[in-house]
């Protein structure tokens, strides 16, 4: 079950214009220097039913002109058990036409990877507009970098 710790209605930080940023619980990536690690536990938050609500009104706002979703890691349960929610979260997002960007420490590759595994559709190309993928590296940490924390994470757009 995936678990959401925070919504935040507007958030100009965490990718370009006014956002609705969506933060999930869980990730096993574990970075040393992670400044989120109060994420990583997958059992705290609210389970994702009980928030639908909430995004969906964020989210039919006309100010607010894209989703941000972020942790923890997006994709924890994508590896770590049961995906229905994740699948849930990224379609309900999408839904809204605007674009939806996620932040994951799991690399594009792992993530097709894992996704051929379980004989699932690419749920990237499907849902996600723009990808910041990869785990955070201490050693190539660089605060000026726009939207990622070390030097190989990389933006990459999916749906252009």
């Amino acid at each position: 079950m995936l678990n959401i710790l925070e919504i935040k209605q507007y958030d100009v930080i965490n990718g370009p214009g006014i956002r609705c940023s969506i933060w999930v619980a869980g990730c096993n990536n574990h970075c040393e220097g992670c400044w989120s690690k109060h994420t990583w536990n997958p059992n705290q938050g609210r389970p994702l039913k009980e928030c639908i609500p909430e995004i969906k009104n964020y989210l039919n706002n006309p100010k607010v002109t894209g989703v941000s979703i972020l942790g923890g890691d997006p994709f924890y349960h994508l590896f770590n058990g049961d995906y229905n929610d994740v699948v849930t979260l990224l379609m309900l997002c999408h839904s809204y036409n605007k674009p939806v960007w996620v932040w994951t420490g799991y690399t594009k590759e792992e993530i097709d990877k894992r996704l051929q595994e379980l004989r699932m559709p690419n749920l990237l190309t499907a849902f996600v507009d723009v990808l910041i993928d990869g785990r955070f590296d201490i050693t190539k940490k660089d605060m000026n970098l726009k939207w990622r924390g070390s030097s190989n994470q990389r933006i990459i757009e999916l749906n252009k």
